[in-house]
């Protein structure tokens, strides 16, 4: 009998036929389908972060993947970039960069590449809050969800299908309720009374490329150094609640709409396809899409020759003219500990003193050679005012190599030395 099975196997007899929907569309079965109301957890969660500030993320909606978000423990601060962050004034130093200040600084800065920011706050009042934009595409993704939701409501009800229906109601009320349990603020500092002191922060990026930041003390605070906490909604000692019932509901759920029919499962397929595609597309698109960031008003300086460089050396010089000092240098850990550089930066120190703050003309083309956004691009260029440049031109990469060759007989002479000592 085992041989005959293996025969018809290997070579199908003349009843062999391929099979597929027998008895037609009826027939065709979607269990599946319950499995896709469970993928996407990592677009979810990033977007969910940001979409979580707005109001709209309580609504009745699809959501995939929503187990995602039933925490047991929440995330407690924002994510952060890397990279090396200094204070030129009171010397702090950190090697990431904060959340908020990535978000304002959301724009790709090539290579030995160096730009220079003033950054400036605006009358707000006390409890001023940094939150999403209305037209920012994890908005979007939210009431995508909220009328696929509607729209699957509409459609159980018309086929009569009291399995979609009761599933369409568990999972758009879990999404709610995952809204509220993940519901957070963040509220920037109010205004200290008093004089504030100007500080200059500079951001060194692992390309080699320089951001230095110009604003007064309090900014400085809350765009690098103030604790990015988020104050959610819903305390943490509620989550465990909020979450056991959450979880028993997308259960019953996916139980639900595997016993949907097959015209209420291809439309719940093709919902969480859509939503899926849609919460990816939010995930991948730059952070300062999402964020409102009219607290703050940007102007832009620049430097004679543009703040395009040719190697790192010249980059580090281009953002020791922006700042006017060198002191920062050892601190952002952003040249090595040696000789050569030590003589580098005292000559770099006594040039840069030299150097003149003159006021753009408004038909000087410089190039700039570090583009933003192109939708912001045409603002920035208008609103740099004011350009650096040295009077005598000095060659910060002509004078390393000076200094090292400069420094390198006595450095033979030591090692001689300790080999006749030796």
């Amino acid at each position: 009998m085992s041989n005959i099975s293996a025969s018809m196997l290997a070579y199908p007899g003349p009843h062999w036929r391929m099979h597929w929907l027998d008895g037609g569309l009826a027939n065709l079965r979607l269990d599946v389908v319950g499995f896709l109301a469970i993928l996407g957890e990592d677009a979810v969660r990033r977007t969910s972060r940001l979409a979580s500030l707005s109001k709209t993320f309580w609504l009745p909606r699809l959501l995939p993947a929503p187990h995602s978000l039933l925490y047991v423990q929440r995330p407690e601060r924002l994510d952060t970039v890397k990279a090396d962050v200094t204070a030129v004034l009171n010397g702090s130093h950190r090697d990431y960069l904060p959340h908020i200040a990535a978000v304002l600084f959301d724009f790709e800065i090539p290579p030995y590449g160096v730009r220079c920011l003033r950054i400036q706050r605006k009358d707000d009042p006390k409890d001023a809050k940094m939150t999403t934009k209305w037209t920012a595409p994890v908005i979007l993704v939210n009431l995508l969800g909220c009328g696929l939701s509607v729209v699957l409501f509409v459609a159980s009800l018309v086929y009569g299908d009291g399995m979609s229906l009761i599933a369409t109601v568990l999972l758009s009320l879990l999404s709610t309720l995952v809204g509220i349990t993940n519901s957070w603020s963040l509220r920037l500092p109010s205004r200290r009374q008093g004089p504030s002191i100007d500080e200059t922060v500079i951001v060194r990026w692992p390309n080699g490329s320089f951001l230095v930041v110009k604003a007064d003390e309090e900014i400085a605070r809350i765009l690098f150094w103030e604790p990015d906490t988020l104050d959610y909604m819903v305390r943490s000692s509620a989550l465990i609640p909020f979450s056991m019932p959450g979880t028993v509901v997308l259960m019953l759920s996916v139980i639900a709409l595997a016993n949907a029919t097959i015209e209420l499962q291809i439309g719940w397929a093709s919902a969480y396809v859509l939503l899926n595609a849609a919460h990816w597309v939010a995930a991948a698109l730059p952070r300062s899409w999402n964020w409102d960031t009219s607290a703050f008003d940007i102007d832009e300086e620049m430097v004679m020759g543009g703040t395009q460089s040719s190697s790192y050396t010249a980059a580090v010089w281009k953002a020791v003219v922006f700042t006017g000092s060198t002191v920062w240098v050892r601190l952002n850990q952003a040249v090595p500990k040696t000789a050569a550089w030590d003589l580098w930066l005292a000559k770099a120190e006594a040039h840069v003193k030299t150097r003149e703050k003159t006021a753009r003309s408004t038909h000087t083309d410089l190039e700039p050679a570090i583009l933003r956004r192109a939708t912001t691009w045409r603002r920035e260029r208008q609103a740099s005012p004011w350009v650096w440049s040295i009077p005598n031109e000095w060659d910060p990469t002509r004078s390393w190599w000076e200094a090292f060759h400069e420094l390198r007989p006595a450095v033979k002479t030591d090692v001689s030395i300790e080999a006749t000592q030796a």
